[in-house]
């Protein structure tokens, strides 16, 4: 008889647990790996969003000064939140302001820098201070109607926010508001310097 080889099932049956273990490794290894690119991708995520709310933040703030400026600038002060303060602004907008007659016109003193100011401008902005007269529609009546007292008066607050010389005038305005005419006042056209500056 002859002898049988046996072949050993040992070996096969290694193969296949190193097979199937080889293939579980690198199953976890490629999940490991996915899973620390999802971390990575979730870091960098709340990088950014931690980013954008800074700069969120930055913004509001921002608009939050510009805010106040803008009223402090319109003569109000708002020391409330900054919606209040945008209602009051909104507010402010919404009011329709009540045209000026055509026969009107303004006494003002400027620096030669500042542009005129038209009749719903600030009575003080940047290097102007200004009055409005409604009593007089030339530049003649403008110069008689504005004294010398009167200019005088607008040195004070414009001395407060500006410091360039400046020059008396007197403008004529149309119904919009809107300058249609401008001359030095009764005083001349020197350039007068901010008392104490």
């Amino acid at each position: 008889m002859k002898e049988r080889k046996s072949t050993s099932t040992f070996p096969l049956f290694i193969k296949i647990l190193i097979s199937v273990l080889f293939g579980f490794i690198v199953t976890c290894l490629i999940g490991l790996y996915i899973q620390s690119q999802k971390i990575k991708s979730i870091t960098q995520d709340n990088s950014t969003l931690y980013n954008q709310n800074n700069y969120l933040n930055q913004k509001i703030l921002s608009t939050d000064k510009i805010v106040r400026k803008y009223l402090n600038i319109q003569g109000e002060i708002c020391t409330k939140d900054l919606n209040t303060c945008v209602e009051l602004i909104i507010t402010r907008l919404n009011s329709k302001p009540v045209l000026p007659s055509a026969s009107g016109g303004l006494c003002l003193i400027r620096n030669r820098a500042a542009n005129m100011p038209s009749y719903f401008d600030p009575d003080v902005g940047k290097g102007y201070a200004k009055l409005n007269k409604e009593d007089a529609s030339t530049l003649r009546e403008l110069k008689e109607s504005c004294s010398e007292n009167d200019l005088a008066k607008l040195l004070q607050p414009y001395c407060a926010y500006n410091v360039d010389p400046v020059q008396f005038e007197v403008a004529t305005i149309n119904k919009f508001g809107g300058i249609t005419s401008s001359t030095c006042s009764s005083l001349g056209c020197v350039y007068i310097e901010c008392p104490n500056k």
